[in-house]
């Protein structure tokens, strides 16, 4: 934990972990010829994945419990060994860390990769959703681009259902969610 003091976790926003896969053909060893750092019949490919979030996620709990934390996982496999990992159905999708943007699974760019592709325009959405001011323009037809913010939960819609606080959002605010941030 002092490590972690000393990055500063205490004020830090985002905590971003991710480690050179163990399978990977660019695998650190100490001196030619000396043997891997992971014996990978004995251990999991995301055995550091998993103690450091975890670390990191405790530590941050005591000191600054706001602090937002990505993890690069190998596996799903793995989500469930996490806090707040928990039992969750094999659709990944649905498992808390990874749908709370908590996890990123290496197979996630691959896929996204593949679909760009196939239909390249996702990575225009994806631009649209990430830059702001950028002219849009599809199938002959101009859009107004919008900007991205991430805001809490209206006051008054703490407990009420998701379908509530949407309709209140768009209805009211002019504002259209993207998903909720638990």
């Amino acid at each position: 934990p002092r490590d972690l003091y000393r990055a500063g976790i205490a004020t830090a926003r985002v905590a971003v972990l991710a480690w050179e896969s163990p399978h990977s053909n660019n695998q650190r060893t100490s001196a030619p010829g000396a043997k891997a750092n992971l014996d990978t019949e004995s251990e999991s490919p995301d055995s550091k994945s998993i103690f450091g979030h975890n670390c990191v996620a405790e530590t941050a709990s005591k000191c600054n419990p706001e602090l937002s934390i990505v993890t690069e996982f190998v596996s799903d496999d793995s989500l469930g060994y996490i806090r707040g990992g928990g039992e969750y159905n094999r659709e990944v999708t649905l498992c808390p860390p990874f749908a709370g943007g908590e996890a990123i699974l290496l197979g996630f760019y691959d896929t996204l990769m593949t679909q760009v592709f196939f239909n390249p325009d996702i990575l225009l959405v994806l631009e649209h959703l990430t830059k702001t001011d950028l002219p849009c323009l599809i199938q002959g037809q101009e859009f107004v681009t919008a900007d991205l913010y991430s805001i809490p939960v209206p006051p008054e819609y703490i407990g009420e259902t998701y379908g509530d606080c949407v309709r209140y959002l768009m209805v009211r605010m002019q504002q259209i969610p993207m998903g909720l941030y638990r």
